[in-house]
């Protein structure tokens, strides 16, 4: 891992296809995305190269932050990478089948590792993991 990059793995109990379906059907995402005590919304999902998304995560005190990103590279049950936050965030996700378990990886690169540090300190991390209980939830 590089010095501005952020990874987590998880194995999950189902096909990769079924979890390709989970992370990338706007009604399966509004499930699961954002920590527990965290509401999210799809605002606008268009998955296709090059297609734009944005959603609305709301917190327990009613704080709203929008995620705004394009998809920039999309292989069907294996990738998807996404660019947000103005280009600064890029994240990859890896599907990868282990027997009849899923393996998921997912690497956020920051454009620095001070921002790196900041993603730390915000509990991004904790977020994801959070998020992949939520996946195991629906499973």
């Amino acid at each position: 891992m590089s010095e501005n990059e952020l990874t987590v793995t998880r194995l999950f109990n189902t096909t990769k296809e079924n979890l390709w379906v989970i992370w990338t059907t706007p009604s399966n995402i509004e499930k699961w995305y954002g920590p527990k005590g965290f509401n999210t919304k799809v605002k606008s999902m268009e998955f296709k190269v090059g297609g734009k998304f944005e959603l609305l995560m709301s917190g327990p005190g009613g704080n709203e932050h929008s995620i705004k990103g394009e998809y920039t590279e999309i292989i069907e049950n294996e990738k998807i990478v996404d660019s947000s936050m103005n280009g600064n965030v890029i994240t990859t996700v890896f599907f990868e089948s282990e027997g009849d378990k899923t393996k998921l990886t997912l690497t956020m690169r920051l454009k620095t590792a001070e921002e790196k540090q900041k993603f730390e300190q915000m509990g991004v991390m904790k977020g994801w993991n959070s998020s992949f209980e939520r996946i195991d939830e629906l499973l």
